[in-house]
């Protein structure tokens, strides 16, 4: 008896043992099952009620008795009836944030079901986990949104919410849903006062003339029809010229003035170009981005204020016989200036601005500033100024300059007070200045605290060095001259408080590098070679960029940068061969050679050196004429007989005898730059489609696409055939590139139809017809403009009304 109970509870004992071990198997087989199911088939497998799922294919009957199988097994039913366990990592049905719910006691373990957007792009199936408990999924249609399903999750797009939205495609019109909104298209001359709002898009510029007011409303964005390449050089801008600006967006409507383009870059549009307008030109609360050259004063007066200002081609505020009140704003990123002071401005003041990862953020050129309470901080200098700048500097702090924090030269007079120079690799350098240095805190700058060179009147007194060690202190100045440094002032006695910015810094789109360093997308040197003109040969890296080139006797001259030394240069290698100084002079515009003298042309000083080819010595020096307005020539050309100068805001050549008298005055074709030279029977400038050829009497007569971006100067080499030659520049590609600037170019075919004229259409190349033909750029909306239509269209000559044949 005892031996039949112990065999039945053997006998009971393997059967369970069996059982578990069937149980364990078929609950590993069910996780495999479950696991290669679709998430269609797995919701009717695991949902309590739901419609029989739709299968076709292989998934046909075999499939679908299956499913049957699957849902009718106990631990599935159980599964069912039970609550299930779960966490979810988006917070429950939370449709704008891809996420996923963690089954926790799911058959045969722990599940992962992910979010996920059905095919149609629009529907999103979200599992929800609320409280711990699973909620099942929902299918939810992102178009109330007036989005869509992206990543699993619905995506808001800007054409449905009419506002700006951090990390979307675009400023609500214009890039990716210009379907969903409304633009109002500008372009040409505005004849009555105009106020802005909304969405507008400048086609082709906008002017603004005398004794009209352009007003533009808070939170409107402003594109410009972008344009890249170099056979179109010219850009959409905004110019007031003569006219007033009103711009005053607000905190949380700011005024954007930006590209059109789906993926801009610096140099996309032209700019913001104020001219000729003392009227309190304002803009507050406003974003410019992306422009050649973000904002321009010649001869006029604006506050700007609260504003953003960055990614130029080349300044963010660039100013000339300008006044100016720039206030609580941030600058950074261009490819050059912050803000650039060149020529007689006066009675400018630069305050409580924030300029960061740039290259110069303040440059003065014989101009009146005060600087005050800046942060100016990780660019490669802080502030630079020359040719008779007087400047008041006062309780800013520099740090993190490259290069070095500040400098003085060429006759500038300078008050620095009150300000923190730290950690920068050089600190303040005075040459050929006055500097009164004062009150400040200048210390731990890597290769001198201070630097002062030429002729220099300096007073270092009451500063705080970083010591009261008087040997550590003149170890960190580099001076030829005995300096008074003391009393020494104490490091306590120096602060900065840093402007409070109420604006934020919103962006967009936003380039991953600083304009104007080697990763930059901007098309700066063109092809060699195209059916106009062909590139032979490239020097001049290493001599700094400038505005003259001259040809003489088979070698180049040109001056060392900006300065007053003039080399002699092997036009193969570039190699300087010979240098001269030429005492006095500032900054050289052009140089010409009249087979025995140099006739130099100073731009600051508004006068003409003439120097003796032989010795190098100065003969005689010769004020420029009056041009019109208080500024200097541009270039200047001999052509065998008379001098001629360029000037530098008009498209006007003045032809003098050799000591000043106007002759002549020659209009030249319009946009002519500042480069000029003769090649024995015409003249050439910048301008029209790049390089132009012109007649005596200011006629196009040729014309070629440029070499790379800005001339600034142009030389003739002659040949042997006297009607044919070599065209020489000085091109600016990028300004902070130490690159090969100059190029010899051969002239392949100059030919000009002046019957035919030039026309530019949005986004497309040039096309050149006669003026009678006007035909029109295809895909080009319809507008009224004096622009062309698509080819569906044709042009009322009345008009100038795109009409649909």
């Amino acid at each position: 008896m005892k031996k039949k109970g112990v065999c039945l509870f053997l006998l009971i004992l393997l059967v369970l043992l069996i059982g578990c071990a069937q149980e364990d198997i078929y609950d590993e087989e069910l996780a495999n099952e479950l696991d290669q199911l679709s998430d269609e088939e797995l919701n009717y497998v695991l949902a309590e009620d739901i419609d029989t799922p739709n299968l076709s294919g292989e998934a046909s009957l075999k499939k679908y008795k299956k499913l049957e199988a699957i849902r009718n097994n106990p631990k599935i039913q159980r599964f069912r009836k039970e609550p299930i366990n779960c966490k979810d990592s988006d917070g429950g049905a939370n449709y704008q944030e891809s996420g996923y719910v963690s089954l926790l006691n799911y058959p045969g373990g722990e599940i992962e079901k992910s979010d996920f957007c059905w095919k149609d792009g629009v529907r999103l199936q979200e599992y929800v986990c609320e409280k711990g408990k699973y909620k099942g999924d929902h299918t939810y249609d992102c178009s109330k949104e007036g989005g869509a399903c992206n990543d699993g999750a619905c995506t808001v797009s800007h054409c449905y919410d009419h506002q700006y939205n951090a990390g979307e495609q675009g400023l609500d019109c214009g890039w990716s849903c210009q379907t969903g909104c409304e633009f109002v298209e500008k372009e040409g001359t505005l004849w009555r006062d105009e106020t802005w709002k909304g969405n507008v898009l400048i086609i082709d510029g906008v002017e603004v003339p005398e004794g009209i007011t352009l007003t533009i409303e808070p939170g409107t964005i402003v594109k410009f029809a972008y344009g890249r390449g170099y056979r179109n050089v010219n850009r959409s801008g905004l110019n007031i010229i003569g006219g007033k600006l009103i711009a005053k967006g607000t905190q949380t409507e700011p005024i954007w003035f930006t590209s059109s383009a789906p993926d801009p870059i610096n140099g996309d549009w032209h700019g913001v170009n104020i001219r000729n307008s003392l009227l309190d030109n304002v803009l507050d609360y406003v974003i410019i981005e992306y422009a050649q050259l973000d904002l321009s004063l010649w001869d006029s007066s604006a506050t700007v204020t609260n504003s953003i200002i960055r990614w130029s081609n080349s300044e963010g505020v660039y100013l000339e016989r300008s006044t100016a009140n720039i206030d609580h704003n941030l600058i950074y990123s261009n490819a050059y200036n912050g803000i650039a002071l060149e020529q007689y401005n006066y009675d400018v003041r630069i305050t409580n601005n924030y300029f960061y990862d740039g290259h110069n953020p303040i440059h003065g050129e014989a101009s009146e500033l005060r600087v005050e309470n800046n942060l100016i901080s990780n660019n490669w200098f802080g502030a630079t100024f020359d040719d008779n700048s007087d400047v008041v500097f006062n309780s800013n702090k520099v740090e993190g300059s490259s290069r070095y924090a500040l400098h003085f030269i060429v006759n500038s007079e300078a008050e620095v007070q009150n300000n923190i120079i730290n950690n920068n690799n050089g600190g303040i350098e005075c040459a050929d200045s006055v500097c009164s240095i004062n009150d400040n805190a200048i210390f731990n700058n890597q290769v001198f605290n201070f630097r002062v060179t030429g002729d220099s009147n300096i007073d270092l007194k009451n500063n705080w060095w970083g010591t009261t060690s008087l040997d550590s202190i003149f170890d960190s100045i580099d001076s030829e001259v005995n300096l008074l440094i003391e009393p020494i002032q104490n490091t306590n006695e120096v602060s900065f408080q840093a402007p409070n910015f109420i604006q934020q810094d919103l962006k967009n789109f936003e380039i991953n590098y600083i304009p104007g360093e080697e990763d930059d997308l901007y098309l700066y040197v063109y092809p060699s070679e195209d059916e106009t003109r062909r590139v032979l040969h490239r020097v001049g890296e290493g001599l700094g960029f400038g505005w003259t080139l001259l040809w003489v006797e088979d070698y180049l001259w040109k001056p060392l940068g900006a300065g007053d030394t003039i080399a002699k240069l092997d036009p193969k290698s570039g190699e300087i061969l010979e240098t001269f100084v030429v005492e006095g002079l500032a900054q050289p515009h052009g140089m010409a050679f009249d087979g025995t003298f140099f006739w130099i042309n100073d731009f600051t000083n508004k006068v003409i050196f003439k120097v003796n080819y032989e010795t190098k010595e100065i003969v005689d020096t010769i004020t420029i004429p009056n041009m019109g307005d208080s500024s200097g020539a541009s270039s200047i050309a001999y052509d065998g007989e008379y001098l001629y100068l360029k000037s530098w805001t008009t498209n006007l050549l003045y032809k003098i005898n050799n000591v000043g008298d106007i002759l002549e005055t020659i209009e030249l074709p319009e946009g002519g730059g500042s480069a000029l030279t003769w090649d024995g029977n015409h003249f050439w400038i910048e301008g029209c489609k790049g390089l132009c050829k012109v007649s005596r009497n200011g006629q196009l007569v040729g014309e070629i696409y440029p070499v790379a971006l800005g001339a600034w100067a142009l030389a003739w080499e002659p040949s042997n055939n006297e009607n044919s030659g070599f065209l020489w520049s000085v091109q600016r590609t990028s300004e902070m590139w130490d690159d090969d600037k100059i190029f010899k170019i051969e002239i392949l075919d100059d030919s000009f139809d002046s019957s035919q004229e030039t026309y530019h259409c949005l986004g497309f190349e040039e096309y050149v017809v006669p003026p009678t033909e006007r035909v029109c750029c295809s895909g080009l909306v319809a507008t009224e403009c004096t622009q062309f239509c698509p080819s569906e269209f044709c042009c009322d000559p009345g008009e100038m009304i795109c009409l649909e044949e």
